[in-house]
């Protein structure tokens, strides 16, 4: 194709075309789908079927602190306060994960779970999101200047990462909210599935119309 053609002005009416349903679209001329394609089909799920996996292991972090019972035992040793600190470190990291800018499988920009934070979580809830969040971003996965501790010596100034233990009550809160999180991609998932599944039913050349969401494996 050239230059030219490109720049003809098309006769299609694009306008009607977006406002037609499937069943509008003629598709004769489409055989239909056998066994064959559907056994070499793949399913590709969207981005937050990986979210599901840093909840997942978001909530074994906090089952794991509180298993351990860090946070009453104040006279801790040095090997048992690194492994609190780490244990604590990683609930937070993959927790906060979902919902920062990620890609899917292929790479492409993923989605993030930002916005559905007040579909999901409560009042008291997205207060201890929030600050978990900032905590990641500042502090656990970067170094903001602005939260290090800075202390005075003879030699000039020591800047220290204090990333603060959460609370027995804000890791009890935390594993239930990842457990709300699972939930409700669990019923996403279960959706998507749905809707693949109606779409194969009877023509199966109508898959095309699930978002690509199922394609063959060349």
């Amino acid at each position: 194709m050239s230059v030219r053609d490109l720049k003809k002005k098309s006769g299609t009416d694009w306008a009607r075309i977006d406002k037609m349903t499937d069943d509008e679209i003629d598709t004769s001329d489409i055989p239909p789908l056998d066994d064959a394609f559907f056994k070499s089909a793949k399913l590709l799920m969207p981005r937050w079927s990986i979210d599901l996996g840093d909840f997942r292991q978001a909530k074994e972090f906090a089952e794991h602190i509180l298993k351990r019972k860090w946070q009453q035992n104040v006279n801790e040793t040095p090997v048992r306060s690194l492994e609190h600190r780490a244990f604590n470190t990683s609930l937070i990291v993959s927790y906060a994960r979902p919902f920062h800018n990620n890609t899917t499988l292929k790479g492409a920009p993923g989605l993030s779970l930002r916005k559905h934070v007040v579909e999901v979580l409560n009042e008291a809830e997205v207060e201890l999101h929030d600050r978990i969040l900032r905590m990641r971003d500042t502090v656990v996965a970067h170094s903001d200047g602005r939260a290090l501790r800075v202390f005075s010596t003879h030699f000039g100034l020591t800047f220290r990462r204090v990333v603060e233990n959460l609370s027995e009550s804000e890791v009890r809160l935390l594993k239930s909210m990842t457990k709300k999180w699972i939930d409700y991609l669990g019923i996403e998932r279960s959706k998507l599935k749905t809707r693949i599944a109606q779409a194969v039913q009877g023509d199966g050349h109508r898959t095309v119309s699930v978002k690509n969401h199922v394609r063959a494996k060349r």
